[in-house]
């Protein structure tokens, strides 16, 4: 599944690069606010660190005091929490996207497109540390248009310079005055958006850019909004969604035929243009596309975190809507062909059976409260 051509020659690559210890940087070292060495060495218990930041599977978070101000400290974790090659590279490749966006924003034709992408004061793979500015306010809790088309804007401005974030969870999305500003990069990576769906190459083309977003955060915020206020209520932020996903996929579309890409690459963002203009057309099109597409984020994010051993109560909760969906709607999934991975060539016994065992896993490899 996560074993493609390109994804191992990006692993590989990176982990020559680890091996090799050469230097990586981003900025300039005498920008820092304090000496790299202190940086280096900062705990909770250091005096100008003001507050320490919940969570970090690849680093330590510290909001720091310095020259008058607040910076954000990333400090790379002795022990990665994430157990897998992605995991154990990812800081080093943040450092990689943060000269992307540092070169790209340096462009004055292009460099307001990333406002909503954060600054890197100084950034060193072998030193293990980032600063970056300090930007207030907390990780994304509820959506509204203007933070879903602000991320929209960003997005398609990353993916036409080939850029491809793989994980928008909610920890990765910080909302600072009504805009969603990202600012951790650890599984953000090059592709070619002509040639390419996304950084696997074609071979996994179940990701791409919306479904990131909605497998990774979106699914999961329904999912509690069901809860909480009924599902007339989700399916109504779920239409609003699509539309404004559908507009940035048109305009997508019209770069890459300008662009002239790859028919496949062009066919393949036809198909959820198609997809959703159809959904949204009747109350029966959208609850089908919410049916099919919500048991996809919850079957992706599941797996997802079974790979990383980094689950969560929310991440048994998804399990539990996968089973109950293989009981009780398993002949619409098979119609209308919700199984990948593998799992298209599974009866339902059998697959009821396969996420029964991946719900005892995701009990077991919960993260520390």
């Amino acid at each position: 599944m996560y074993e493609t051509s390109k994804s191992a020659q990006r692993q590989q690559s990176q982990l020559r690069l680890l091996q090799s210890q050469q230097e990586l940087e981003v900025g300039n070292i005498h920008d820092l606010p304090l000496p790299a060495d202190e940086l280096m060495n900062a705990n909770e218990h250091s005096s100008f660190v003001v507050q320490t930041l919940k969570g970090g599977l690849t680093a330590y978070v510290y909001k720091i005091q310095a020259q008058g101000k607040y910076w954000c400290l990333k400090q790379k974790r002795d022990e990665i929490l994430v157990k897998n090659i992605d995991g154990q590279t990812s800081f080093l490749n943040e450092i990689q996207r943060r000269q992307d966006f540092e070169r790209l924003k340096k462009d004055s034709a292009k460099g307001h497109h990333y406002r909503n992408i954060i600054d890197t004061i100084y950034a060193s793979n072998n030193r293990g540390i980032i600063v970056s500015p300090w930007m207030e306010g907390g990780h994304i809790q509820k959506n509204n248009r203007h933070l879903i088309e602000s991320l929209f804007e960003t997005i398609y401005y990353m993916e036409i310079e080939g850029i491809f974030e793989l994980d928008y969870c909610p920890g990765n999305l910080l909302v600072n005055n009504n805009d969603i500003v990202l600012f951790d990069f650890g599984y953000m990576y090059r592709f070619d958006p002509l040639v390419d769906y996304n950084p696997d190459g074609k071979s996994n083309p179940v990701f791409h850019s919306a479904e990131r977003y909605e497998s990774r955060f979106y699914f999961q915020y329904l999912m509690d909004l069901e809860e909480e206020a009924g599902k007339a209520q989700a399916m109504k932020e779920f239409e609003e969604e699509k539309g404004i996903v559908l507009k940035m996929y048109k305009k997508k579309l019209g770069w890459l035929q300008a662009h002239r890409a790859e028919q496949a690459v062009i066919d393949f963002t036809k198909h959820f243009i198609d997809l959703w203009e159809l959904g949204l057309r009747s109350a029966e099109g959208l609850e089908k596309v919410y049916a099919l597409e919500s048991f996809r984020s919850y079957v992706i994010d599941l797996t997802d975190d079974l790979h990383g051993q980094s689950c969560t109560p929310s991440t048994l909760k998804k399990a539990d809507k996968i089973l109950t969906t293989l009981h009780t709607n398993y002949d619409f999934l098979k119609e209308n062909q919700a199984f990948f991975w593998g799992d298209e060539t599974l009866e339902q016994a059998a697959l009821i059976e396969k996420y029964t065992q991946n719900q005892a896993l995701a009990q077991q490899y919960q993260l520390p409260a």
